[in-house]
């Protein structure tokens, strides 16, 4: 009698709910007071009721069914749902035992797991919005083991137990460099970094690291890891988007530059055209007279190289093309040692090793120029604030088939060949560097863009040449570079220059400044032509219509009232067929896109000459003209 006593105390205090229920009719036979508490029912209710009468999820046939499995197998653990006395519906789990002792009686244990079930929901709704925002939540103790992964990330990257986080996410066999959990732990605050998933092709995240303690008091972090690929989506499109107007902006400045030195250049292409030519008027009148030849000489020769300046302003600014032209590079080398001396460091010393004369190249001669000093220039940074030497030589090479290869690897043509030689006694080169100095925006400069080596090679590409490069640490560098010899026959070409071919014939010269248009009628005079005058395009129309026995017009492009080009298709609208010769001081290129930008069309025959203009050039095209 005292065990069943115990036996019922036990039961009437536990926890749980307690049934005792009969197996067949399904009435409660006996419950406890945490049934009672769970239900809300007294237990004489209880009593009067059956099983069918609390249960929710089930039918009553589902019941009986599901007695008859609980008979079978003589127990069953499972969760369903009851309905309390006021409506309310509770989730349970039912713990069944059934044995043929027990009289045909059931008894069950029931325990209330709505807080769970609501806590499992819960958790499934956050499973969800971390899946579809791909975020994942993961847990990790202070050696870096796992401790929890959410289930969406499980299905990416496979079953966390017993892995390290970096090799479970990064694939690592080492802890991450930039790893911030042990930081989080000790300063006991989070942390937010950015990371990128290599095992899902780079996609970036956001990792908030934050520490906590466990009912245990070990210390853990939380991490969550959100998804950024749209935001880095949007920076990167920011970033586009700001790069296309900083670029658009530097256009457009560049285009400012463009007219400004568009302008320049046209006013001073003029002022040296009449520099010029006059100083080859008076060469041709004092031949005989050295002294005054020579003076005359200087200044014609400075005229040239100021030419060459303002072509440069025009092709760095855009305004203008770049001419390739027969060059002299030991007369280019001799005019830039000034520049050179200006350009290095004062400890520097400057040797040179030219040749007597040597052929010339067909080049760009600002290019070369670029080529040059930007040797130079490096040469004199890597001797730095110490005692250094420059050595700069010159030489003709003849280069054998199958010898030298190209920048693009191909066998160079056999030949002739200059050879331009800089060396510099500075820091030198180990031989990683030396591979990757031609790279574009590489450089070892802490101010330096990387662009000047790089512009250096691609100028010697174009120009078909080939440059070779040995350096020792210490020790200094040494360039090499190979230009093919113009293989044009330079000395007919001087003869003809020189020659004295006479033309004969009525000219009509235009130009809006004076002094070009005065130099053109005495240059074409001395060759034998009759000439007329008109400073616009509108004098010039009138002129030709009284004069239709004009040899060929020798007209300005850029003109007030009518342009050059304007002038030019008045008159062929007219019906006239006639040879003309622009002059600009733009390139003939540049003067053919501009022809073309405004859908002009040329008629007939017509050429070109770049201001300013020697009197030897200005022979050269005026007799192609008349022998067409």
């Amino acid at each position: 009698m005292i065990e069943d006593v115990l036996y019922k105390m036990i039961l009437m205090s536990s926890i749980d709910g307690f049934w005792q229920v009969n197996f067949d009719s399904g009435m409660i036979l006996e419950v406890n007071n945490s049934y009672c508490r769970m239900s809300g029912y007294s237990r004489e209710e209880l009593l009067n009721l059956t099983i069918d009468k609390i249960e929710y999820t089930e039918s009553k046939d589902e019941i009986n069914f599901h007695m008859l499995k609980i008979k079978s197998l003589g127990y069953d653990v499972f969760d369903t749902k009851h309905r309390c006395k006021d409506g309310k519906i509770i989730d349970v789990e039912v713990s069944v035992q059934y044995r043929d002792d027990f009289e045909g009686q059931c008894v069950a244990f029931i325990r209330d797991i709505s807080e769970r079930k609501k806590i499992e929901q819960l958790q499934k709704q956050i499973e969800f919005i971390l899946g579809a925002t791909k975020t994942g939540l993961d847990i990790i103790d202070e050696d870096l083991n796992l401790r929890y992964v959410d289930p969406e990330w499980q299905k990416v990257y496979g079953d966390p137990n017993g892995k390290k986080c970096y090799d479970y996410f990064m694939g690592r066999k080492n802890e991450c460099p930039k790893c911030c959990i042990h930081q989080a732990i000790a300063t006991k605050s989070k942390t937010v970094t950015e990371e990128f998933l290599v095992k899902e092709g780079n996609r970036p995240i956001q990792v908030t690291t934050i520490p906590f303690q466990d009912e245990k008091g070990e210390w853990l972090v939380a991490e969550v890891n959100v998804d950024i690929s749209e935001r880095k989506r949007i920076e990167n499109e920011l970033k586009r988007l700001y790069e296309m107007e900083k670029n658009l902006l530097h256009s457009q400045r560049l285009d400012s530059l463009g007219v400004l030195a568009a302008g320049i250049a046209h006013d001073a292409n003029n002022v040296l055209t009449s520099i010029l030519g006059n100083a080859d008027l008076l060469i041709e009148n004092h031949k005989f007279d050295p002294e005054v030849s020579n003076d005359l000489k200087e200044i014609r020769d400075s005229s040239l190289r100021l030419s060459v300046f303002f072509r440069q302003l025009l092709a760095y600014s855009g305004r203008g093309k770049f001419i390739v032209e027969p060059i002299n590079l030991l007369n280019v080398l001799n005019e830039m040692k000034k520049i050179f001396s200006s350009t290095v460091s004062k400890h520097v010393s400057l040797n040179y090793n030219f040749p007597t004369e040597c052929p010339n190249i067909f080049a760009d001669i600002s290019q070369i120029n670029q080529v040059v000093l930007n040797l130079v220039i490096n040469a004199s940074d890597a001797i730095g604030d110490v005692e250094g030497n420059i050595d700069i030589s010159l030489s003709t090479v003849y280069v054998p088939k199958n010898k030298y290869h190209n920048l693009d690897m191909k066998f160079l043509d056999e030949g002739s060949y200059i050879r331009l030689e800089i060396s510099d006694s500075g820091c030198g080169m180990d031989e990683q560097t030396r591979l990757k100095i031609f790279d574009p925006f590489y450089t070892t400069k802490k101010t330096g863009r990387g662009l000047g080596l790089s512009a250096v090679f691609g100028i010697i590409r174009g120009h078909n040449g080939v440059v070779n490069v040995s350096s020792v640490p210490g020790k200094g560098s040494h360039f090499e570079i190979l230009f093919p010899v113009d293989k044009s026959d330079r000395k007919n070409l001087e003869e003809k220059k020189t020659d004295q071919w006479i033309g004969k014939g009525t000219v009509l010269v235009v130009d809006d400044e004076k002094s070009v248009r005065r130099l053109a009628m005495r240059m074409l005079s001395k060759l034998g032509f009759s000439v007329i005058e008109a400073e616009d395009g509108q004098e010039a129309v009138k002129l030709f219509q009284k004069n239709e026995k004009i040899e060929f017009i020798l007209l300005d492009l850029s003109m007030p009232k009518l342009s050059g080009m304007q002038t030019y298709n008045n008159l062929c609208g007219k019906g006239y067929n006639i040879k003309t010769i622009f002059m600009s001081g733009f390139s003939d290129n540049e003067v053919v896109d501009k022809l073309s930008l405004h859908g002009d069309v040329l008629h007939g025959d017509v050429f070109f000459i770049h201001k300013p203009f020697s009197l030897s050039d200005f022979r050269e095209i005026v007799k192609e003209v008349t022998n067409k």
